[in-house]
């Protein structure tokens, strides 16, 4: 099987539009009021941990 590598501007494209995505999500954990839902958690629910994964699924489907 052949490794076939991408052009170097599509792996800059895909980096640019990762942390694009980076810079809109990140804040809807420092601050809820820009995410609501993250606001009527509470406990161990609320973790960064637990809804991290959940959160950035979603945003990367």
């Amino acid at each position: 099987m052949e490794l076939v590598k991408q052009p170097l501007w599509q792996r800059a494209l895909l980096g640019v539009l990762a942390l694009i995505l980076l810079v809109f999500t990140v804040p809807a954990y420092i601050d809820t009021a820009n995410n609501p839902g993250l606001a009527n958690l509470n406990g161990e629910v609320a973790s960064l941990g637990s809804v991290a994964g959940a959160f950035l699924a979603r945003q990367l489907a």
